[in-house]
């Protein structure tokens, strides 16, 4: 794979990544589902090594091997803008971006003024991930960036603003992993994001580990709706199902809904559930299942519905939450993978030259909103995060522009709340 000037390809926005999908980790049971905590995520979030240069030519060039030394090398956090750890100096774009990231100059950058991150940091897969597929996940990277595992290239990305997966399971090793990340400031990227905003650069969102099954749910999408009277509705699914090293057995995907029981005596759990471990949870509707064809294709689609009476409505004012679980299970009834989220029914229109939700007129009272942090830049913690959508329902905002990209996945959650 040929390096240079991959950042400013107009054609190229990555290679070996992994198709977008809406973020879930695999859980063993549905158990641990329900509880959010999955065996099967390792963060690699913390110091990790790192080493700035003004520009490409500047940078450490076998940085990636597994034999070079970087005990002389600064820490630096991750996630983080290097510039907030006093790297560089942060740009207010578009006024101050460089002469060269003007619209008459694209794609080019200038190869003298383009800093650069060199990262380093080691992991170890657990032992109970064995016989899985392994995932490496960027939740964000500004402005692209190279990845090595083990000193092999594994891939590129940039879209600085979305997530960026790679499948590292034929780089890594028993024991003691390499992860090596080559960040680039600007790329021809930049030009698409040259917006009102703060230039920062960095990794600096989440990073972490995945492990899935060969065979996994890949991607899921949901809808709710509701009859004309808005009292019933239906919940669909569209379920992905990818199949990894060569897995062609039929698998069947099982659609269920929870709530948390009010029941202060609830009734024994479902058999199969798992002793006394579904006790306080109560099921919503049918459980559904519906079992995907034997097929040589590395993805399979399956949708699913089921009808649920009178279920409580989401609104920015009473924003209720039901649990989804979406359960694989092999020809022998066995769970291989649990995937869980939260969805809430509404249903969105627009008729008259008015936004309706669920068949109410609703005036939306909104403001524009960056990822963005006084200290930390475009790093958000979650109690960060929190801060800011408590002070906007403070002051009745029930609409937010998120300008101008895909904020961190976490506000989105925080959003449903």
């Amino acid at each position: 794979m040929n390096n240079q000037h991959l950042y400013q390809n107009a054609r190229l926005f990555g290679l070996n990544k992994e198709p977008g999908r809406c973020t879930s980790a695999s859980f063993p049971d549905p158990v641990a589902a329900l509880s959010g905590r999955s065996p099967y995520e390792l963060s690699l979030d913390g110091d990790w090594r790192f080493h700035w240069a003004a520009k490409p030519a500047e940078r450490p060039s076998t940085f990636h091997l597994p034999t070079f030394d970087d005990s002389a090398w600064d820490t630096i956090p991750v996630p983080s803008n290097w510039e907030m750890q006093g790297y560089g100096a942060p740009v207010y774009a578009p006024a101050h971006m460089p002469r060269s990231l003007r619209k008459d100059h694209m794609p080019n950058i200038d190869p003298d003024n383009n800093p650069v991150g060199s990262y380093r940091r080691t992991f170890t897969v657990p032992e109970n991930w064995a016989g899985r597929e392994i995932v490496l996940h960027f939740g964000g990277v500004s402005s692209a960036c190279l990845v090595w595992v083990n000193g092999q290239q594994v891939g590129y990305s940039q879209d600085s603003m979305l997530p960026a997966e790679f499948r590292i399971t034929p780089f890594v090793q028993p024991g003691e992993n390499l992860l090596a990340v080559l960040v680039y400031r600007w790329s021809d990227g930049s030009y698409l994001e040259n917006q009102d905003m703060w230039f920062l650069s960095g990794i600096f969102r989440r990073v972490k580990l995945l492990s899935v099954p060969p065979a996994h749910i890949r991607d899921f999408a949901i809808t709710t709706t509701f009859d004309a009277d808005f009292r019933d509705a239906v919940l669909r699914v569209e379920v992905e199902l990818a199949r990894w090293g060569g897995e062609t057995r039929p698998f069947t995907i099982q659609l269920e809904l929870f709530q948390e029981s009010t029941d202060p005596h609830p009734n024994p759990p479902p058999k199969g559930a798992g002793t006394g471990s579904l006790s306080h949870w109560e099921r919503v509707g049918e459980r559904v299942a519906l079992t995907g064809n034997n097929s040589a294709s590395p993805e399979t689609t399956i949708s699913l519905q089921s009808p649920v009476a009178n279920p409580q409505k989401w609104t920015a004012e009473t924003p209720h939450l039901y649990h989804l679980l979406l359960t694989l299970q092999d020809e022998a009834g066995q769970i291989v993978e649990v995937r869980h989220t939260r969805v809430g029914f509404r249903q969105v229109q627009i008729r008259d030259r008015q936004l309706w939700v669920n068949g109410r007129a609703i005036l939306l009272k909104g403001v524009n909103r960056h990822d963005f942090d006084p200290v930390t830049g475009h790093t958000m913690t979650l109690e960060r995060l929190r801060q800011d959508l408590l002070t906007m329902k403070r002051f009745n905002i029930n609409a937010v522009r998120t300008s101008h990209y895909p904020d961190d996945e976490r506000f989105y959650d925080l959003c449903d709340e």
